[in-house]
């Protein structure tokens, strides 16, 4: 449980952006094409329903340790967002 917010946030993040059609540059545009892609989706689909057959057959003590390792990974995901959004990247290229 804890990789799955990632590709399911780029999935969401990307299907949000496609939709406002605002893409300039070809290298964001090919990065949002991959991540809301239909592969991209079934991934997500994918790692979901294992999640939730997985949970099926736990203890709910289990279950609790599962959905604290996934809210810990949210958490991940959205420092890494916010870290991105407010830091000033310098080009190297």
């Amino acid at each position: 449980s804890f990789i799955a917010p990632c590709p399911w946030t780029y999935y969401e993040i990307a299907d949000k952006i496609s939709k406002e059609n605002r893409i300039k540059d070809i290298v964001t545009k090919r990065w949002i094409e991959f991540y809301c892609s239909d592969e991209s989706k079934q991934q997500v689909d994918h790692i979901t329903h294992m999640l939730n057959d997985i949970s099926k057959d736990l203890t709910q003590n289990e279950k609790s340790v599962m959905k604290r390792y996934f809210k810990m990974a949210c958490r991940n995901e959205l420092d890494f967002w916010n870290m991105a959004y407010n830091t000033k990247l310098t080009r190297i290229f």
